[in-house]
Formats: structure tokens, sequence, C-alpha cells
């Protein structure tokens, strides 16, 4: 028998853009996406209503209604997040579970379709606690 090699079937995280609607309310872009928007110091929303999708644009960190980009660690593959809770409540997204979606630039700006698949997205915190929680129960039963 002849070895056959395994792929992963992923692409790794950092080579595709995306964007992650957190459950906090915050956006958080891999460095792929903050690239494609050119490293911005600030952003701006847009909201698409009709095809239920986010814009997200670079500006100014002085553009009034700007929001600042923070960055989250100091290595080239770090994320950034964006404060987005007000818009977020705004548009009404459901911030039940973090989602990551895949994203795409159009007119200068980053492109997240709510309507398109996702992956719901779980911190080792989160993880942690449904663990614990699963354990206790295993014991009390």
């Amino acid at each position: 028998m002849a070895f056959v090699k395994f792929s992963k079937g992923t692409q790794s995280s950092t080579a595709v853009p995306t964007m992650t609607v957190l459950r906090s309310g915050s956006l958080s872009m891999n460095r792929s996406a903050y690239k494609l928007l050119g490293e911005p110091a600030a952003v701006e929303f847009f909201w698409d209503a009709d095809r239920a999708m986010i814009g997200v644009g670079a500006a100014d960190k002085d553009t009034l209604g700007s929001y600042p980009v923070r960055l989250n660690g100091t290595r080239e593959t770090s994320p950034v997040t964006v404060s987005a809770v007000a818009f977020v409540r705004h548009i009404g997204i459901d911030l039940s579970k973090a989602r990551r979606y895949v994203v795409s630039l159009e007119d200068n700006m980053l492109v997240l379709d709510t309507n398109a698949e996702y992956t719901v997205v779980t911190s080792n915190r989160t993880r942690g606690e449904e663990r614990r929680r699963a354990e206790a129960q295993s014991d009390g039963t």
C-alpha cells in the first residue's frame, strides 16, 4: 500500500481575511483582514440593511465617529480589535455567541455578510467552564 499525503483541509487561520463578532460586541479581525484595510489607526462602521452586510472602512483617528483599533499583541500575526458595542446593538446583531466570518474588500471597505456561513468561536475560558460543568454533573450522578 502506498503512502497518501494527509491534508488538514483548511487554510491557515491567518491566511484568509476574517472578522469575528465577539459576545462583548467588539469586532476582532485577523491580520490578513487588517492589512487588506491598510492597517488604519481607526475605522468607521457602515450597515447595508437591504443585504444585512457590515462595512468597515479605514478612518483617521481624529475623524468624528471613528473607532480606534487596538492591537492584541506585538506579533505580525496578532489580531486587532475594535469596540463596536453601540453599532452592533443598533443593527441588532445576535451576541449570544462569537461568530467568525470570512470577509472581502469592496469599495475600500471590509464587508461582512451576516447571512453567510460562519464559525462559532469559543474561548479557552468558556471551554474550561463547560468542561468543569460537565465533570461536576458526571460526579453528581
